[in-house]
């Protein structure tokens, strides 16, 4: 996890425990790292930082003394994004993102599909979360999920 903060975190960093959890979940998606549930990471980060709360109404618990990598912190405009009235969107830009050469990626869990591996990454991240973005072939029998041909299947821890 450590390599998912940004080397200048100081003190008066403050990242809510929610945003910190799915930035977490994408790092171990991105590494084919298992995902500890929340109490479990909780307790590892509380050993190093430490807890606190929002005073402005919203009341949001954090982490003091964390700031995440650009790429694993999700703003709360992509947290409450709608995915599926994206795709049109999400098609007109592959062609000006990096789609890392690979063809379409096909989402395991339901008909979601780009070319993107940022957006299919943060779609699973977002509509299944615990779960292996590129599943494994032991992850692909026990969640009964059928192949889709993508570039980093079986690849999944």
């Amino acid at each position: 996890m450590k390599d998912a903060m940004a080397e200048d975190s100081i003190e008066s960093d403050v990242v809510t425990k929610e945003r910190l959890y799915q930035g977490y979940i994408r790092f171990c998606n991105n590494h084919k790292l298992a995902i500890l549930s929340k109490e479990n990471l909780g307790k590892i980060l509380k050993k190093k930082f430490q807890e606190g709360r929002d005073s402005s109404g919203k009341r949001e618990t954090s982490w003091k003394g964390i700031k995440l990598k650009e790429e694993y912190s999700i703003d709360a405009r992509q947290k409450t994004l709608d995915v599926s009235t994206t795709t049109a969107a999400t098609t007109t830009t592959s062609t000006t993102n990096n789609d890392n050469g690979e063809s379409n990626i096909f989402c395991y869990y339901c008909s979601y599909q780009t070319k993107i591996i940022e957006k299919y990454e943060l779609h699973v991240v977002l509509k299944r979360p615990k779960k292996p973005a590129f599943p494994g072939k032991a992850d692909m029998e026990s969640l009964g999920l059928s192949p889709k041909g993508n570039k980093r299947e079986g690849l999944g821890a």
